[in-house]
C-alpha cells in the first residue's frame, strides 16, 4: 500500500541522477525497468486491508497531504542494520548539497 506523488517527473529524475552516481546500487535493486517513486505505507501486513480502509477513508474525508520533500538520505544495510549513509537537502530552487 503506497501514495504516489503528484508529479511524479521530479522523484523519477532525482532517482536517475542517483542510479547514475551510485551505478553498483540501482533502484529496486535492478528488478524493474521502470521508476515509481512513492511513500510506502505498510507491506505484507496481515491488516492491510483494514489499513487501506482506514487510510482511504482519511484521504476522503481530508484530502491528499500536501508535502514538500526537501531532503533526501540514501539508506543502507552493509553495517547489517539499516542506516543513511549520505544524505542531501534541497533549496528552494531544487538544487541539492550532499552531506
Amino acid at each position: 500500500l503506497y501514495l504516489a506523488p503528484d508529479p511524479a517527473d521530479p522523484f523519477i529524475r532525482l532517482t536517475q541522477c542517483i542510479a547514475r552516481r551510485f551505478p553498483e546500487h540501482p533502484p529496486y535493486e535492478g528488478l524493474h525497468d521502470t521508476i515509481c517513486p512513492h511513500l510506502t505505507i505498510a507491506r505484507g501486513s496481515e491488516a492491510l486491508d483494514a489499513i487501506e480502509t482506514v487510510l482511504a477513508h482519511r484521504l476522503h474525508h481530508h484530502g491528499s497531504p500536501d508535502l514538500l520533500c526537501s531532503s533526501l538520505a540514501l539508506i543502507d544495510s552493509r553495517s547489517g542494520r539499516w542506516k543513511p549513509s549520505a544524505r542531501w537537502t534541497f533549496d528552494a530552487l531544487g538544487t541539492g548539497r550532499i552531506h
